[in-house]
């Protein structure tokens, strides 16, 4: 493992600290650290530990242990004397950003931050495959992607690092703007505008005004890439006030586009499609199911060439793995099941659902949806859940089951549906839809819902039964 490249005295400085400590605190000044740490169970000796403090946990606790592992310092807000230095500041989230903010300004790394209201793991996930044709890339891991778990992403760069990809979420206005102001990024990909979180934001115009707060920390001479099929980027947004330069990519407005995707094909675990570049077209095969995906792939592609990779080479590229619990595809017992179940908002229950519809290959198999609740939209949540009702009406799918408080609504304007208020409800009717052989060889189903739902139990049950 490769340390930071951060001293003492460094941290001290960025974060404006007060050193309390017993000894002589400039014979350590210049000691290189190794890790900034939050977690005293991996700890290291020469780690600073930072005690943050959450709702349900108090790092406070935990200075004591630290000092004991040989800490080179402890941040806290807690004035108390140890053997190790301790750097006194008001607010240890603040110093943990402070510390990322500064360690990224002294990094030279090319930076790529992704926001958007769907597909930023995906596109993350694929941007750093192209990448690494050429980098050497740090990737954030998981969905660290807040005001916690990107500063944690940042301070994993190390000097073997030339590409480091970061995504950037948020739920509040201002989000963004924090976020990117600590990642400094040369590159800022913005996926879609959907309704995710539009019960806090008021409005989808709301939410296009929060993601494009990623331009505020955005280099002045740096790029920024948007998918042209998306209405509210391609439409609505001022670009006589965006001083960076702008690149489109999509299915639509080739005239605008930078790379465009056509003759898009679907089979059992692939989505075939050529892309159109500087007026040739090259075909991409990838294991990502759905035409969300393809655009997700257009956006990480475009950065791709935009920084010297070869299109050639990409094509080469054998696997874009689908992220887990995000149309994953698992067989059980010659069953298909894509277990999309990370998280749920309208659109990507209409892309997720859209997948399900294109599984026409065998005509004799059921296709069957099972989705949970979509949450956070508030005041949204009815009129949301009617209009995917609608449309597993309208869709080729042979039976939906829908579980969730929501349940009156879904009910309303699809009559076919089986709709239950809890889980245990929706479990206790699969039973008796596996003892009557419901579920049969080469049927596909969906499973879906908001990360609160849980629907990887449904999983678990179905996996368990059939």
């Amino acid at each position: 493992m490769y340390k930071i490249n951060l001293n003492l005295k460094e941290i001290i400085d960025c974060t404006k600290a007060k050193v309390i400590y017993k000894k002589e605190i400039k014979d350590i000044l210049n000691k290189k650290i190794n890790h900034v740490n939050l977690d005293t169970r991996n700890f290291k000796k020469n780690d600073v530990f930072i005690a943050l403090k959450g709702n349900n946990f108090d790092g406070h606790d935990f200075l004591e242990q630290a000092a004991k592992k040989n800490a080179i310092a402890l941040i806290s807000s807690v004035k108390k004397d140890f053997d190790a230095p301790v750097l006194l500041v008001k607010n240890t989230l603040n110093a943990l950003q402070k510390i990322a903010k500064y360690y990224k300004s002294k990094t030279r790394v090319l930076t790529i931050a992704i926001t958007g209201s769907n597909g930023k793991t995906t596109t993350r996930e694929i941007l750093s495959k192209i990448l690494s044709l050429k980098y050497k890339v740090c990737s954030s891991k998981r969905n660290f992607n807040n005001h916690i778990g990107l500063p944690i992403s940042i301070l994993e760069i190390n000097k073997r690092h030339t590409a480091a990809i970061f995504e950037l979420g948020m739920n509040h206005e201002n989000e963004i703007d924090l976020l990117t102001k600590i990642a400094l990024p040369d590159v800022a990909i913005i996926t879609n505008i959907g309704t995710a979180h539009i019960g806090l934001l008021g409005s989808k115009e709301n939410i296009l005004k929060s993601k494009l707060e990623i331009i505020n920390g955005l280099k002045k001479d740096g790029l920024l890439i948007l998918n042209s099929d998306d209405e509210f980027l391609y439409d609505k947004i001022d670009f006589k006030k965006i001083d960076q330069k702008i690149i489109f990519c999509g299915l639509n407005n080739k005239k605008d586009n930078f790379i465009n995707a056509t003759n898009i094909k679907y089979s059992e675990n692939l989505t075939s499609f050529d892309i159109e570049f500087k007026n040739k077209k090259y075909k991409f095969s990838i294991d990502l199911l759905g035409e969300h995906n393809v655009k997700n792939f257009l956006l990480a592609v475009s950065c791709g060439l935009k920084f010297g990779v070869n299109l050639e080479d990409i094509c080469n590229i054998k696997k874009f793995k689908s992220i887990e619990m995000r149309c994953e595809i698992e067989n059980i017992n010659k069953i298909k099941i894509i277990k999309d179940f990370y998280n749920a908002s309208p659109e990507s229950m209409v892309s997720a659902l859209s997948v399900l519809n294109n599984f026409d290959m065998i005509k004799k198999r059921k296709k069957i949806a099972i989705l949970g609740e979509m949450l956070e939209l508030n005041g949204y949540d009815k009129i949301e859940h009617q209009k995917i009702s609608k449309l597993t009406k309208k869709l080729n799918i042979d039976a939906v089951f829908f579980v969730g408080k929501n349940f009156q609504e879904f009910k309303k304007n699809n009559e076919k549906s089986f709709c239950f208020e809890t889980k245990t409800k929706l479990i206790d009717a699969l039973k008796d839809f596996i003892k009557k052989d419901f579920f049969c060889k080469n049927d596909i189903i969906l499973i879906k819902g908001s990360r609160g739902m849980h629907m990887e139990e449904v999983f678990e049950f179905i996996k368990k039964c059939c």
